[in-house]
């Protein structure tokens, strides 16, 4: 199963996620946790999303590379 990962620096990224997960829901299933901790599952893959102290932390998996493109 691919995976990639990226760390956006950011000073709100608690701020971005709650943003993230609340536009993306419109064309994807999104879950927004208590904890910081959020998902966007896309019809390619998922997208788990945590809001740490030096930004935002994104992590995409899918079942071969070209679902993990569109995630």
């Amino acid at each position: 199963m691919p995976i990639s990962t990226a760390l956006v620096a950011t000073d709100r990224p608690a701020r971005y996620l709650k943003q993230l997960v609340s536009h993306l829901g419109h064309k994807a299933t999104t879950q927004l946790t208590g904890d910081g901790r959020g998902t966007v599952q896309l019809s390619a893959g998922t997208c788990a999303l945590t809001a740490g102290s030096d930004g935002l932390s994104l992590i995409a998996t899918a079942t071969d590379t070209e679902g993990l493109a569109r995630v």
